[in-house]
């Protein structure tokens, strides 16, 4: 009888923690997805001429976002991480248009350098194009910095004169809660584990 119900206790710890493995995510949306107000798409082009670029939605209201902007830019993540434990991973999505003009971009978290993005200015003597760039970026290492506040700085390469557009930024926080369901299974298992080894 005993051994019966161990197995049933296994059975029961393995059926409470299947399906758990889902993480709990924090997002912090600055600006909107929506292609620059004018519907343009990751790797999508334009040469010579500017496409018009207009803050028409009311998402972007208070952002640098949907604008054409000269040298680097700064802005801020602001995000609840009260209720969500301990942090396992996180990620920060950036869609950006013709930056890179005289060179790569950096992109810096509260100050540290995190990486640079994809070159969005093929510059040559006679044409030039210019490219929606798509870049995600682990911030798993950085994830001390990770408070709730957080500013994002890109750092645009040498003269600050680069004229390009940000689109959005989510910065993506997340943990893998373990339910105390499992903790309640796990305890009552160590506890008859201890009963039995008394009668024996």
């Amino acid at each position: 009888m005993g051994k019966k119900l161990v197995v049933a206790l296994v059975m029961g710890l393995f059926i409470s923690t299947s399906g758990v493995a889902n993480s709990a995510t924090v997002t912090s949306l600055y600006g909107d997805k929506d292609g620059f107000g004018i519907g343009f798409m990751p790797n999508q082009t334009f040469s010579n001429s500017y496409p018009s670029l207009s803050k028409n939605d009311p998402a972007d209201t208070g952002t640098i976002t949907d604008s054409w902007m000269l040298g680097d830019q700064t802005w801020s993540h602001t995000y609840d991480i009260s209720g969500l434990g301990t942090i396992s991973s996180a990620s920060i999505e950036i869609f950006t248009l013709g930056q890179g003009w005289h060179g790569i971009s950096s992109l810096y978290l509260d100050g540290s350098y995190v990486g640079d993005l994809t070159d969005g200015d093929n510059s040559g003597a006679y044409l030039r194009t210019n490219w929606a760039r798509l870049d995600i970026f682990d911030l798993t290492p950085y994830i001390s910095l990770l408070n709730g506040a957080n500013s994002i700085t890109i750092d645009t390469y040498g003269t600050n004169n680069d004229q390009w557009a940000l689109d959005y930024s989510e910065l993506s926080v997340s943990s893998v809660p373990i339910p105390g369901a499992i903790w309640l299974l796990g305890s009552g298992l160590i506890g008859i584990a201890g009963i039995r080894s008394k009668k024996k």
